[in-house]
């Protein structure tokens, strides 16, 4: 067996192929974080500075009436709003600003389906569908924060910077299996047998 066939076999084995789509997604994913980073520390986001910062202060909004709902109603914690802060009973206070939108996670699942080979049919529905899930892990997130302050559990920095953050990145990896493996990989299987 030469070293050419031997590369050849190799790239179809199973494993190959979902190592190359990690691959790609951890790719794609840093990418578009540095350049995000670029764009909003460096360039504050020109060219639609403006429609940007409008856009943030919407969903600053947004995010903080629908998390307030969250905290009240599902944890039974009364709450004291004072500006863009959520103020707990121990005095724990979460502060939601721009970072806490969610619109860098919305830009990165739009890009990376965007990028990302597959049916155009299907990111039409995917990449609405992503944001919308990636919202609601938002709220979630902010939500599990403010469980975590009310329970004067240790680490809350940590809890925040680390492990929430990290719960943003699992859902994006999830949406990109189901993608990568589920509903662009089923496409592809029928394609050929319809030529």
């Amino acid at each position: 067996m030469t070293l050419l066939t031997k590369i050849q076999t190799l790239k179809q084995n199973r494993p190959y192929q979902s190592l190359k789509g990690i691959i790609a997604f951890i790719i794609i994913t840093l990418s578009i974080h540095l350049c995000y980073r670029f764009w909003a520390y460096t360039v504050h986001y020109f060219p639609i500075t403006e429609i940007f910062l409008r856009a943030s202060a919407f969903m600053e909004n947004s995010v903080i009436k629908q998390t307030s709902w969250m905290i009240v109603h599902i944890l039974r914690t009364p709450i004291i709003l004072e500006d863009h802060t959520i103020w707990l009973p121990n005095q724990w206070g979460i502060s939601i600003g721009e970072g806490c939108t969610g619109l860098k996670q919305f830009i990165q699942v739009f890009l990376l389906f965007l990028i990302y080979p597959g049916p155009w049919k299907h990111k039409l529905w995917f990449i609405p569908a992503g944001i919308i899930i990636i919202h609601i892990t938002n709220i979630t997130r902010i939500t599990l924060l403010a469980l975590s302050m009310n329970l004067n559990l240790p680490h809350i920095h940590f809890i925040h910077n680390q492990i929430l953050r990290l719960f943003f990145y699992v859902i994006i990896f999830a949406l990109w299996y189901l993608w990568a493996e589920k509903i662009s990989k089923k496409n592809q299987k029928i394609s050929p047998q319809a030529s």
